[in-house]
């Protein structure tokens, strides 16, 4: 008897006709699922996105679901699994170039994977890694990708402020909000709102002073468009 999940799978594959984009579909779900903290969901999806895509997905589509599930599996506080999720998901993406991607995988570059290995980290508790990701995926993201790159920026100023380094945690945080594109983001939001909590406990400090005047002008600026 087929798990749920795979019959999930299944059945997408065969509306869409693409075993791969019904594993993207999953590993898209996956990620929904971890942002709401679902972890146990999430890592369902993620590892059934994983199974579906290993016979048609290429390289690229492959180190795609695995980080996903790494992801997932941070989440869950999983650090072999997650470690051996994202050794995957790297090997995977060093087979990418020259392979024969579907045109929607197209924004799977290294800021991408930089990207979702940052996060991991961040979630482990894992702060040398942490920052070392997160500063190479704000390096190689694209500035015209605002919004992920503002949430890039957040993962490295949470990561600055585990490490103790907070005037420079508050500076990063600033410069993320500064770009107020991103602000229309509602995970964007979020991500703004979890550090503003994070930073709370020095909340007489002069820099965090200046960094919540900075979110509630954005935030007001925001409401009265």
């Amino acid at each position: 008897m087929l798990c749920p999940i795979a019959t999930c799978w299944r059945r997408l594959t065969q509306v869409v006709g693409d075993r791969t984009m019904g594993a993207r579909i999953l590993a898209n779900m996956s990620h929904q699922a971890n942002y709401l903290g679902q972890a146990g969901r999430a890592l369902m999806l993620a590892r059934a996105s994983v199974e579906g895509g290993k016979e048609a997905a290429t390289p690229r589509a492959r180190a795609l679901f695995s980080a996903h599930e790494a992801r997932a599996l941070s989440t869950a506080q999983d650090r072999t699994g997650a470690a051996r999720a994202m050794n995957e998901a790297e090997k995977f993406f060093e087979r990418a170039d020259g392979a024969d991607d579907p045109e929607w995988l197209s924004y799977m570059d290294e800021a991408e994977l930089m990207g979702e290995f940052c996060h991991c980290f961040r979630d482990l508790g894992q702060r040398a890694e942490a920052l070392r990701f997160a500063r190479r995926a704000v390096e190689l993201t694209d500035p015209k990708y605002a919004r992920t790159l503002g949430l890039c920026r957040l993962v490295l100023a949470q990561s600055q402020l585990m490490s103790g380094d907070l005037e420079a945690a508050v500076a990063t945080a600033a410069l993320a909000v500064e770009a107020g594109d991103a602000l229309q983001s509602a995970r964007f939001r979020r991500y703004v709102g979890d550090f503003h909590r994070e930073v709370s406990a020095h909340a007489t400090h002069p820099a965090v002073q200046r960094f919540s005047g900075q979110v509630r002008d954005a935030m007001s600026r925001m409401g009265d468009e």
